[in-house]
């Protein structure tokens, strides 16, 4: 393959991972949740919550 494609390939795999780990310890749903139901309360505290 072409070295490039191969840096391509690589930069998507760390994203991926790091989303997912990123999701993983960050309660995105619970927050959406929570700004529908009208409580403010950001990210980070339910970040420091969890």
């Amino acid at each position: 393959m072409d070295p490039s494609t191969l840096m391509i390939l690589a930069i998507v795999a760390v994203a991926i991972i790091v989303l997912a780990v990123f999701f993983t310890f960050v309660p995105v749903m619970l927050w959406i949740s929570a700004l529908a139901a009208g409580v403010k309360i950001s990210i980070f505290t339910l970040v420091g919550m969890r």
